[in-house]
């Protein structure tokens, strides 16, 4: 298709430029998905909108921790 369009393109003697400028739009879809280079551009985008939970994060009940919770509590007899 693409010689097709350059070929009568040519015969018409269009500038060169606008030769080079449909060239370029009819062959880099072909390109594109020869390469596989939209595989990789559909995996981008799907990590960048893709929600995703971080390691740090759990799936535990959170436990609420009052003021005090960190101090040990004195029953030892040592420590009395």
């Amino acid at each position: 298709m693409t010689v097709v369009v350059t070929t009568i393109l040519y015969w018409l003697k269009a500038p060169d430029i606008i030769l080079y400028g449909v060239d370029i739009l009819l062959l880099a879809p072909f390109v594109i998905f020869g390469c596989y280079i939209d595989e990789k551009i559909k995996d981008e985008v799907r990590f960048l909108l893709t929600k995703q939970e971080r390691s740090y994060q759990t799936d535990y009940d959170r436990k609420e921790y009052t003021r005090n919770e960190f101090i040990r509590p004195k029953e030892n007899p040592e420590t009395l």
